[in-house]
């Protein structure tokens, strides 16, 4: 006798069907984007900027330590060459200032590595941020500014869950002057 499958059949597909997918989520969001790399370039014009300059812009790293995903990181900075490297906050998960030292120490880059505070550091409480990226070879930029070259200027923003300070962080930079601000969250605007 053939006709409309048992409600029971389907209600047993309809239930492998929801595993399948929720297996494939679980592979995808643990075994594939934790290690996707994406590389995109933004080609921008900068006035009174003689040479190219290749700024590297990394964000919500939380890394756990130096593992496949960020050797695959440093190589492509490898590739890249650029002249400096910036680091938008959530560097680490954990509050771990080694992490931050063994990750970013890695990063090279002729005109330096900045890097600003994200919610992460906050929450999580890495006892002496600046300290950590200072002894892995980066500049933390807490709500300050540093010339990066003549007239071209990096102002790095404490994030949201700390407490960002425009009026210091702009306080040194020139009227005239191009400036790059970085900040992890963009809700302060």
């Amino acid at each position: 006798m053939t006709g409309a499958p048992r409600p029971r059949r389907r209600l047993s597909r309809a239930r492998a069907a929801f595993n399948l997918a929720a297996l494939l989520a679980g592979i995808w969001t643990f075994l594939v984007e934790p290690y996707r790399l994406e590389v995109t370039r933004h080609p921008v014009v900068v006035p009174g900027g003689d040479a190219a300059l290749t700024i590297a812009h990394l964000s919500d790293l939380h890394s756990h330590g130096f593992g496949r995903r960020e050797r695959a990181l440093v190589e492509a900075l490898r590739a890249a060459k650029p002249d400096a490297i910036v680091l938008t906050g959530d560097t680490v998960d954990d509050g771990s200032d080694a992490v931050i030292r063994e990750v970013v120490q890695h990063l090279r880059a002729p005109l330096g590595v900045f890097a600003v505070l994200g919610n992460w550091e906050h929450w999580a409480q890495v006892p002496e941020p600046a300290a950590a990226f200072r002894a892995a070879g980066a500049t933390l930029l807490e709500n300050e500014a540093r010339e990066l070259r003549p007239g071209l200027w990096l102002v790095g923003l404490d994030d949201i869950a700390g407490f960002p300070r425009p009026d210091r962080a702009f306080r040194e930079v020139p009227a005239n002057a191009t400036t790059i601000a970085l900040l992890h969250s963009p809700a302060y605007f």
